[in-house]
């Protein structure tokens, strides 16, 4: 990891996604490649490994390596579930993981498919009911009946899913925050941005080389693309100028413009619904029925159940509960709820606040006829600010309402979001220790390479000199004692000159060639490996028996 991918992984290690691709070396040796998701809902890579093998020692070992160079967890892990990923919760104790549901879905039928026959796609439609489910005891009653109805499948399902069930069932992963993230699909995208410029009998020099590129590349685009944010032009009025010109006045200043527009457009879609207050002892229906995919591609679909939600926040913390409807007819079917706490805090039911960190649609549309729903800055974690605002005092911004019983109510007032209501994100102290090493590993730079000029050239005491006048300058600016000024600003970095490597004598491994067939593939683990063939009829077209031993003929 370079200074700047920990400095990367340190503003964003809410959400980092991992997976491991093979032929990028000559070597036969996997690539493990990190990824966060920035600001800009861009991709950045924060880490790469080589290993020799994909065994658990070898993930724990890499999984150590980051953790000693960043020092910090990542609140979300998302992997495609393989069973090397057992390390994680060894190493990483207190990070959630997610698994790939696109994953999930490739090795049902190459599990199952063989066993089903038939029943394969009944079983699917079951499965995904189970799965898509809202509430922990429907999810744990529809799991029990499915192991039943399907009995030749419960060894793989209380085998490969079972025992992991938090980090695929959707019951569980709607309740913390992962950017959107359901695959690892990013990822995979960059192994094969990767695989283009390399070839299986590329050495490690030109995979470095090439990692490198795209590191650069990543840096260039992100520093355009604030350079073309800055450029001020004209645009379209909007819904949101229309309807929340104040609050879409706050948004412009501190959000990204990816998310910006993704909080306009929810603005815009608010129009499509209506809100009416109900009652606590409110009847809901919680047989949501979603069997065809996964109900995360569903938006307008509910994903948590109102009494799971006033549970989250406390019955006597509620101000209101709204229910609220579409008006589109083919959407009629979808109802959503929301709980408002108080004028910046709230939960809805589609968790797009939590999973996300983005305002609703649903609940724009309360606070245009809410006595109490207002919107704080607050209410958007602070990952999603622009640089500059991101370690701004974002408590001192007003709170702005649309209704005027709101305006009355709570004006002029100071409020904090409920902790309950507000995704779990970055922190901001380790996001200044990010900066700070950013900054250090700039001046370390330019001072190896001063340094050098000036052994090379013999003018050494003119560096000692203006390096001596330079620390004695700010000794007294700063009034402390002389001991204490090497790294006083920057106490979580220790710079080790006996454990470093030399960098000119590495070189690739030596390749030691063995007799027979090169390897192709890698070895498959337990839960990818296909069932044995079984014969198949030509006469009757059945499994299991050949055509001379049909009973057709």
């Amino acid at each position: 990891m370079s200074p700047t991918q920990i400095a990367l992984w340190l503003e964003y290690y809410d959400v980092i996604l991992n997976d491991n691709t093979a032929k990028t070396n000559r070597y036969q040796m996997p690539l493990s490649l990190f990824l966060a998701i920035d600001n800009n809902t861009k991709s950045r890579l924060v880490a790469q490994a080589l290993v020799c093998d994909e065994t658990v020692e070898s993930y724990k070992w890499i999984l150590e390596c980051t953790k000693n160079a960043t020092m910090v967890e990542p609140l979300v892990f998302v992997t495609d579930a393989d069973p090397a990923a057992d390390a994680i919760g060894q190493i990483y104790v207190s990070t959630y993981q997610i698994h790939c549901i696109f994953h999930i879905s490739e090795n049902l039928p190459k599990n199952l498919k063989s066993k089903l026959g038939d029943q394969y796609e009944n079983f699917v439609h079951d499965f995904y009911l189970c799965r898509n489910s809202i509430c922990e005891e429907l999810f744990y009653k529809r799991w029990s009946n499915l192991t039943e109805k399907y009995s030749n499948t419960k060894d793989y399902l209380m085998r490969a899913l079972y025992p992991n069930r938090q980090a695929w069932a959707r019951t569980f992963t709607s309740k913390i925050f992962t950017a959107g993230i359901q695959t690892t699909s990013r990822v995979e995208s960059l192994n094969n941005i990767i695989k283009r410029e390399l070839k299986a009998n590329s050495t490690l020099c030109d995979l470095a080389s090439v990692l490198d590129a795209r590191l650069g590349n990543e840096s260039q685009w992100n520093r355009f693309y604030e350079y073309r944010t800055l450029s001020t032009c004209m645009g379209i009025t909007s819904v949101g100028n229309d309807l929340f010109p104040k609050i879409d006045k706050v948004m412009s200043k501190y959000l990204t413009p990816h998310i910006l527009s993704a909080e306009r457009l929810e603005m815009a879609q608010c129009l499509y619904f209506t809100a009416s207050k109900v009652e606590y002892d409110i009847n809901e229906d919680s047989s949501v029925s979603v069997t065809d995919g996964f109900i995360e591609d569903l938006y307008d679909a509910r994903q948590i159940l109102l009494k799971s939600m006033i549970a989250e926040v406390g019955e006597k913390s509620l101000r209101e509960i709204w229910k609220i409807s579409d008006i589109r007819p083919e959407n009629k079917k979808y109802v959503h709820f929301i709980v408002v706490v108080d004028p910046i805090s709230y939960l809805c039911s589609c968790m797009s606040n939590i999973s996300r960190g983005v305002v609703c649609r649903h609940y724009f549309q309360v606070m245009m006829i809410s006595a109490v729903a207002g919107f704080q800055i607050q209410m958007v974690p602070s990952r999603w600010y622009v640089d500059d605002q991101k370690d701004g005092n974002v408590v001192a911004e007003t709170c702005s309402f649309v209704n005027q019983e709101a305006i009355q109510n709570f004006s002029g007032m100071t409020l904090i979001p409920n902790p309950s209501t507000v995704p779990i994100t970055v922190n901001a102290v380790l996001r200044c220790a990010a900066k700070k090493k950013v900054k250090y590993g700039e001046v370390w730079g330019l001072a190896r390479q001063a340094a050098q000029f000036a052994i090379e050239r013999d003018s050494c005491g003119e560096m000692v000199k203006w390096l001596r006048q330079f620390i004695g300058r700010h000794k007294q600016m700063m009034s402390i004692p002389a001991g204490s000024v090497r790294n006083q600003d920057y106490p979580e970095i220790q710079v080790d000159d006996l454990n470093k490597e030399n960098e000119p004598e590495i070189g690739n491994p030596l390749v030691t060639r063995r007799k027979g067939r090169p390897e192709t593939k890698r070895y498959k683990s337990s839960t990818e490996k296909k069932p044995r063939a079984k014969y198949t009829c030509g006469t009757c077209g059945k499994s299991g028996h050949n055509s001379a031993r049909c009973s057709n003929q």
